[in-house]
């Protein structure tokens, strides 16, 4: 059975008042972090941005949110075909 992973993105999900309650109803280990920016320069400073977006949602500190989602990314690529 395959798996669902949700991926959010501050440049895109920061926009809804609805996000932080969606990425809260969201299990721990389907969460990752997504840039969403058509300059890859700007990637760093994207991704800093979204994970400031699930750790705030979560409740977690940004190193709790750098952890979690380290780890479903490295979940997601093993995963991968």
């Amino acid at each position: 059975a395959g798996r669902v992973w949700f991926g959010f993105s501050h440049a895109v999900n920061a926009r809804s008042p609805k996000t932080p309650a969606v990425i809260a109803s969201i299990p721990d280990d389907r969460l990752l972090l997504e840039s969403d920016l058509s300059d890859a320069s700007q990637g760093p400073a994207g991704l800093r941005a979204s994970l400031r977006l699930l750790a705030d949602a979560k409740g977690w500190t940004l190193q709790r949110a750098a952890e979690v989602t380290a780890a479903n990314a490295d979940a997601f690529f093993d995963g991968a075909p």
